[in-house]
């Protein structure tokens, strides 16, 4: 799939696909980002639309795809309640 070469998606944006490849929910993403469940989905929406993604699986090859994300990074473990 080819997408537009001005696409960029924001440094939040990756940080939420990043978390998105990692397997983990909107709402274990707004805990560790510190931000709500409901932005983590407005990313994910924004993402999606830029991108042409038509699933969050979808989206996340097209971050591997064309170097968006890199899954060599280590993950934080996720912040206990």
């Amino acid at each position: 799939m080819k997408i537009p070469v001005d696409t960029q998606i924001t440094s939040r944006e990756t940080q939420v696909l990043y978390y998105i490849s990692l397997g983990y929910t909107s709402y274990e993403i707004g805990r560790i980002l510190f931000i709500s469940f409901h932005t983590v989905s407005t990313h994910q929406k924004n993402m999606m639309q830029k991108l042409g993604a038509r699933n969050k699986a979808h989206l996340v090859r097209i971050g591997l795809e064309h170097g968006m994300i890199d899954l060599s990074q280590r993950a934080p473990a996720l912040i206990a309640s």
